[in-house]
């Protein structure tokens, strides 16, 4: 009943959030009491709960108030029936590895801190990544907090500066003694057309940390920013390390206003393009590990005329084609 009075109001009230559509989205998964001046809400969720507080709480207790014309009292749970449901369904039917991690798998294995090339203009960014993984590390493993933990990294930059090899490196660095997850923009999008998006919600607090490559492409699908804000909150709250890595520049992926202002309060890591001692050393990699001997010459040529990793890779392929 007094649920029902409560929905009524906020319909009336014409709040872009309270139409009939949006009041299913929020309002209707809530379980509400209401005895002697005292509201017991519960939320289906944990991310629920962020996602409440964020939007619609000001709005949900100054209606009620409204409606009882005296204070009221307000205390939020997350559901203690919602919980033992999750728990009986890992415990009779166990979520298999997230296909994320497991597409994943083979493709990062060949990346490593060791294999990214560096020189003097990466001393600063090797510097921040090794100082975050150790902070992870211990945060993890020993439960410990910094000051200064570095809790949100975002790398950018232009094509073939490294972005991917650099992630998957940290990923495999970290799942040597934790459980990172590494995915894309584009896989986060299928996981949730897939399943529960709750279930995809919960799914995330079993990772140590997480990183996200691609971010630029997050314009392609709707819906999307409002759950890499809820990753971006769950991230700063469990004082687990996000690592964000996209194209470009931050101002140029098309993030709205909340996403954005989040993301600012991250280290940005901007990548260098690579110069020719990157290039010339890159070669040299590359015609190694596919056992093609070069002179010096050439060598020299191909770092002088491919200013890209990726054309690089490509023009060798095809030297050893032919």
């Amino acid at each position: 009943m007094v649920k029902e009075q409560l929905r009524n109001k906020l319909k009336t009230s014409q709040k872009p959030f309270c139409s009939e559509k949006e009041l299913k989205s929020w309002f209707d998964p809530l379980y509400i009491t209401y005895k002697d001046h005292f509201m017991q809400v519960y939320f289906p969720h944990v991310f629920f709960k962020s996602w409440f507080y964020s939007s619609f709480q000001s709005t949900f207790e100054k209606a009620f108030q409204e409606i009882a014309g005296k204070q009221i009292h307000f205390k939020y749970e997350i559901s203690q029936t919602l919980k033992k449901e999750l728990s009986s369904f890992s415990k009779e039917a166990p979520l298999k590895e997230s296909f994320i991690n497991h597409t994943h798998k083979v493709k990062t294995e060949k990346y490593s801190l060791d294999s990214f090339i560096t020189n003097s203009k990466h001393s600063w960014i090797l510097s921040v990544v090794n100082k975050s993984i150790q902070q992870t590390l211990e945060t993890q493993n020993e439960k410990k907090t910094h000051e200064d933990t570095l809790n949100l990294l975002i790398f950018f930059g232009s094509q073939s500066t490294g972005k991917t090899h650099l992630l998957q490196s940290i990923h495999n660095k970290l799942s040597e003694k934790t459980n990172p997850l590494y995915t894309t923009i584009d896989l986060l999008a299928s996981k949730i057309q897939k399943e529960s998006i709750f279930i995809f919600r919960e799914n995330l607090h079993k990772y140590s940390s997480i990183l996200i490559d691609d971010i630029q492409n997050i314009p392609l699908y709707k819906n999307l920013q409002t759950e890499l804000k809820i990753i971006l909150d769950l991230c700063r709250e469990t004082q687990k390390t996000l690592y964000i890595a996209g194209l470009n520049t931050p101002p140029s992926w098309g993030l709205n206003q909340d996403v954005y202002a989040r993301i600012e309060q991250g280290v940005w890591v901007g990548l260098p393009k690579p110069d020719l001692d990157i290039r010339l050393r890159y070669v040299q990699q590359v015609c190694k590990k596919k056992q093609y001997t070069q002179n010096k010459e050439n060598i020299l040529l191909i770092a002088q005329n491919c200013h890209t990793l990726s054309s690089i890779y490509g023009i060798i392929q095809r030297m050893i084609t032919h």
